[in-house]
């Protein structure tokens, strides 16, 4: 199953189970091999309200602490990548001050 399709399921899933068990596996490999699910992922996981998501908070510290984005293009920039950028760090920063 492609990784996009795979993200989006995994969050439908917990939307409708509330239960981020099955969500975080699918989200946390979809964000190591294919950074450009890191946004959609972030936002799942900065609307999360429980702790089941183990790991999450430092894989999201990570990420706030990187020196080199994740959508950074050798020999090349865009202005949407900025924005893309500054969102995804915002979701972090949420999601990180959710957790207990």
């Amino acid at each position: 199953m492609e990784p996009w399709t795979r993200v989006r399921a995994a969050v439908a899933l917990w939307r409708v189970t509330d239960d981020p068990e099955g969500a975080w596996p699918v989200l946390r490999a979809a964000w190591e091999t294919m950074p450009r699910t890191r946004g959609p992922a972030a936002a799942c996981l900065a609307d999360m309200t429980t702790a089941g998501a183990a790991g999450a908070v430092g894989l999201l510290d990570r990420e706030l602490l990187s020196a080199r984005r994740h959508n950074a293009i050798d020999n090349g920039a865009d202005s949407h990548d900025i924005v893309e950028d500054e969102r995804l760090l915002a979701l972090c920063r949420r999601a990180v001050h959710r957790r207990p």
